[in-house]
């Protein structure tokens, strides 16, 4: 067994899904609820690449090497490992709801205990997915999302899915990406009518609709066997994810350091960086769009807004911005010694823009907590005036700004300094 120098990962505490018109009048739902999904996510061998015994890459003095190692050992890996953890957990929650159903006496407890279990592994996803780099995106994004795919996420579709499972057993690898993953599970546990999200008008979903004249008991049962099977899809895509970066297993942490797959050092610490890019996906996806400053809605679109059903929209944007902060300086712990990217920068004569970043940083986590404070996302979104003018003093406004500044810096400080690119997708974008 090698010996490798990994820190402790310590997961900050406590963050729905929209439904669209697509959702009620789209008949490809049924067309398509039998596509499949690619099932394999490829073999991983034990101990392939491993490091030399007693490796350490936050000893001596800095390099891009030692940071890629040091992000991968101690940033990465750990995340991937405890998002398998909490996975697992829930399944076993799941379990327990499931157990209860089928004797008949399900108590609200079992299924508080599997939406708080919920709640802790959607945490871990988006502190785990914060920095996207690597195996999380091979094979077309495959475990990404297959273990989340807001906002792709379909409702309906879910509902097919829940009535054809009561008829007959389905295999995961039927069902398509929107119908599965932590954001159904989202669904099929928060979502309290027990009707259904698709257009019961609509010939298209007869079957649904004779599915919810069932008896209550009866449509919880057939929503736990769904869940449960989601669970299991679960822990192979999450499985997978841990082997690919454990270091022990394919050790994802060695290829970059050895920049094995990038053509050179400088393509895999901008590989590393393009990850840092996610930061743009809480400015545009979770909210501009429910703001009606980014594309996908025109004014105010408070249906948008991430985790509608359990209200963790906050939650969301909590665990990104830390795993932000994680891979800026190498830890979850600045203090400590681990080389990051705040090390990069001072090692190229550029502290003052480590400076400016922290300052960032501290303001979205001020108007984060600010907004927090005011009521849930999805009601500051429901009652804004419009977030058009940076001046605004509305706290989910100045959440918005704060984030775009900060996303700016990145493309304009960080990079320049570093002498990186941005992503193909953001190249010439600094709006």
């Amino acid at each position: 067994m090698k010996k490798i120098v990994l820190k402790t990962f310590v997961l900050l505490p406590a963050m729905v899904l929209s439904v669209g018109c697509a959702d009620f009048f789209n008949p490809t739902i049924v067309e398509n609820v039998n596509g499949s999904t690619p099932s394999g996510f490829g073999k991983i061998e034990d101990g392939g690449n491993p490091f030399p015994e007693d490796f350490n890459p936050n000893t001596g003095d800095f390099s891009e090497q030692k940071m890629l190692a040091n992000i991968g050992l101690n940033v990465v890996y750990p995340k991937v490992k405890r998002l398998r953890l909490e996975i697992e957990s829930l399944d076993f929650r799941i379990g327990e709801l499931c157990e209860q159903l089928e004797s008949g006496s399900p108590s609200q407890s079992a299924l508080q205990a599997a939406q708080v279990q919920w709640k802790n592994a959607m945490r871990a996803f988006h502190r785990a997915s914060s920095l996207p780099v690597g195996p999380i995106l091979e094979n077309n994004r495959l475990a990404l999302d297959t273990l989340y795919s807001w906002p792709s996420s379909n409702a309906c579709g879910i509902d097919v899915n829940v009535e054809k499972s009561s008829q007959s057993q389905l295999k995961a690898d039927q069902l398509l990406i929107s119908a599965k993953g932590l954001d159904a599970l989202e669904y099929l546990l928060f979502e309290s009518e027990l009707n259904s999200s698709c257009n019961l008008g609509s010939p298209l979903f007869r079957k649904v609709k004779a599915w919810v004249a069932k008896p209550e008991l009866e449509k919880r049962k057939d929503r736990c066997q769904y869940s449960s099977m989601i669970a299991k899809d679960l822990i192979t895509a999450s499985t997978w994810l841990e082997r690919a970066w454990d270091p022990e297993r394919r050790n994802f942490s060695k290829e970059l350091y050895e920049a094995k797959g990038f053509g050179s050092l400088s393509l895999a610490v901008n590989a590393v960086s393009d990850g840092l890019f996610a930061i743009e996906e809480i400015k545009d996806e979770r909210l501009g769009v429910p703001l009606g400053l980014a594309e996908g809605c025109t004014g105010l679109c408070p249906e948008k807004v991430e985790h509608l059903y359990s209200q963790m929209g906050y939650d969301s944007i909590e665990q990104r911005v830390a795993g932000f902060k994680e891979a800026l300086y190498g830890a979850s712990n600045p203090s400590v010694k681990s080389f990051g990217f705040d090390d990069f920068l001072v090692s190229k004569d550029h502290a003052e823009v480590l400076s400016t970043f922290k300052e960032k940083i501290s303001t979205v986590e001020q108007s984060l907590r600010e907004a927090r404070a005011e009521g849930t996302l999805e009601t500051l979104v429901r009652n804004s005036s419009g977030c058009n003018n940076s001046s605004s003093t509305e706290k989910v406004c100045r959440l918005f700004w704060s984030v775009k500044d900060l996303s700016t810096r990145l493309k304009t400080d960080l990079l320049s300094a570093l002498s990186l690119n941005a992503p193909p997708i953001y190249q010439g974008d600094n709006d």
